[in-house]
C-alpha cells in the first residue's frame, strides 16, 4: 500500500497572478499471490477512494490527477 499526501501549493514561484493549488492524498495498493512455483497472478488498484484532486496550473491550465484504475497481471514459467 503507498500513500501520497502533497501540501498545498502555489502554481508559481512570482507573487503577481499567483493560484493555490489545494493539498491532497492519494492512495494505492499492489497484490500479487503466487498460486504455483512458477506462477504469479497479481492485481493494481491506483486511486482506491477515486479522489479527484487537481495536480497543476500550469502550463495551458488546470491538470486533473489521475481516476481509480485496475491493472491485472499474470506471470508463468514455462
Amino acid at each position: 500500500m503507498n500513500i501520497l499526501w502533497k501540501g498545498q501549493m502555489a502554481d508559481q514561484s512570482v507573487a503577481e497572478g499567483r493560484s493555490i493549488i489545494p493539498s491532497y492524498g492519494v492512495i494505492d495498493t499492489a497484490l500479487a499471490y503466487d498460486y504455483d512455483k512458477s506462477g504469479k497472478v497479481s492485481l493494481k488498484v491506483n486511486n482506491i477512494l477515486d479522489n479527484n484532486y487537481l495536480v497543476s496550473l500550469r502550463p495551458f491550465g488546470a491538470r486533473p490527477g489521475s481516476p481509480r484504475s485496475f491493472s491485472v497481471g499474470l506471470k508463468q514459467r514455462f
